[in-house]
């Protein structure tokens, strides 16, 4: 498992020093986008070690409370952008998307570590069971 994520940082290393190249295939002017590019892979690199706990909370029956946990990300996201996008322009959008969804998903794996004891999220010092 460990694994795994050691090549998706490197992976995550590697398209964010090839970005600028990549980008500017679309034109110069999406060259500027290459910080919001690196916060959005960052955030996803995150979003992966959380887990599928959005789905399992919907298949064990706690789809109100997932439900809630959304609608709270989401409201925390408008509000970043409110903030945020006046002065930062799109790296603000970038950074409220990446502060909502970091909540969106610990929220979830924190919320069935508690009630079921489910873990969902990768954690690099647990002990594997034999």
């Amino acid at each position: 498992m460990a694994g795994i994520y050691g090549v998706l940082i490197k992976d995550n290393k590697s398209e964010n020093i090839s970005n600028k190249w990549l980008l500017g295939l679309f034109g110069e002017e999406f060259k500027s986008g290459t910080t919001v590019l690196l916060i959005l892979c960052s955030i996803h690199l995150i979003s992966s070690a959380m887990g599928s706990a959005a789905i399992i909370m919907q298949m064990t029956g706690y789809q109100k409370q997932y439900h809630n946990i959304a609608l709270v990300s989401l409201g925390f996201n408008l509000s970043l952008n409110f903030i945020l996008i006046p002065n930062f322009g799109i790296t603000g959008a970038a950074i409220a998307t990446a502060f909502s969804l970091c909540f969106w998903n610990v929220s979830n794996a924190v919320f069935l570590k508690r009630k079921e004891n489910i873990v969902t999220y990768f954690n690099p010092f647990q002990k594997l069971k034999r």
